[in-house]
């Protein structure tokens, strides 16, 4: 029965998580960070400032036997990203291995490509694996911009039935004041089983437009299906950044992210 549930929640909630800005903003499709371009729209890879390394923990939704661990690392001077998270509850786990590279098509536009590997355990079962291909593509229209997602090109399907829905996310992003402080404004409308719109605001000191490298950084998000609404921060610390977010679902508990992430210039 408890892994009944664990299936139901899984399908209606969608867990997902890249750590980072995108914890508090909820909105990803435009967002410049390391866990973004590392594992989920590499073509913002040519908005970064610095390459570095994210790790992320939370225990989603507050459930007690659910636990969420993830690490990404992302090279500038190659426009490599890899990424490798786990998802686990006793009798079931996800992991997901995933290898990104973004290219520059010209001064505007901007591609990139996400493989993704998932391994899933079920007690009493076998483990299975299935592959999935995921292009981007950013055009850059300053102080804009826009981003499109393709995930699941090849909309795999794992032994036990699930299939993985062609989805699309289009992500906008906006710088809308820089001076001594700046304000960002985000907006993702993704598609694949559901239909989900997020919105994120960011409000900043001392950093690059799109880019989370300097400065201390905070903001919130709010999301249609699920239901959500997000607020957090990032603070630097030298070449270290603490990031905290705190999530509400609209069902269940309140849950918190924490982050740690380390920028190095190559």
């Amino acid at each position: 029965m408890s892994l009944i549930f664990l299936f139901n929640l899984f399908s209606i909630f969608e867990f997902s998580e890249t750590g980072g800005l995108s914890s508090f903003l909820l909105a990803r499709g435009g967002v410049a960070d390391i866990g973004v371009v590392a594992s989920f729209n590499p073509s913002l890879m040519g908005e970064m400032e610095n390459g570095g390394i994210s790790l992320t923990f939370t225990q989603p939704y507050n459930l007690k036997e659910l636990k969420y661990l993830r690490g990404d690392a992302f090279l500038k001077r190659l426009k490599l990203g890899l990424s490798l998270s786990s998802l686990r509850h006793p009798g079931y786990g996800e992991w997901t291995f995933s290898l990104s590279k973004g290219f520059i098509s010209s001064g505007r536009f901007s591609s990139g490509v996400l493989f993704s590997l998932y391994s899933l355990s079920i007690l009493n079962y076998e483990k299975d694996f299935f592959f999935a291909l995921s292009p981007s593509f950013t055009y850059a229209l300053p102080p804009f911009l826009i981003s499109l997602c393709l995930f699941n090109l090849n909309q795999p399907k794992s032994e036990f039935g699930e299939k993985m829905p062609l989805t699309f996310n289009l992500g906008l992003s906006s710088l809308l004041k820089r001076t001594s402080s700046s304000f960002c404004l985000f907006f993702d409308y993704e598609r694949g089983k559901e239909e989900t719109m997020r919105l994120g605001f960011l409000f900043s000191g001392f950093r690059q437009a799109f880019t989370s490298q300097k400065g201390f950084s905070f903001g919130f998000g709010i999301s249609t299906e699920p239901v959500l609404f997000a607020f957090g921060f990032s603070l630097p610390l030298a070449k270290v950044s603490l990031g905290y977010s705190l999530r509400w679902h609209y069902r269940l508990k309140e849950y918190h992210i924490i982050n740690f992430s380390w920028s190095f210039p190559y």
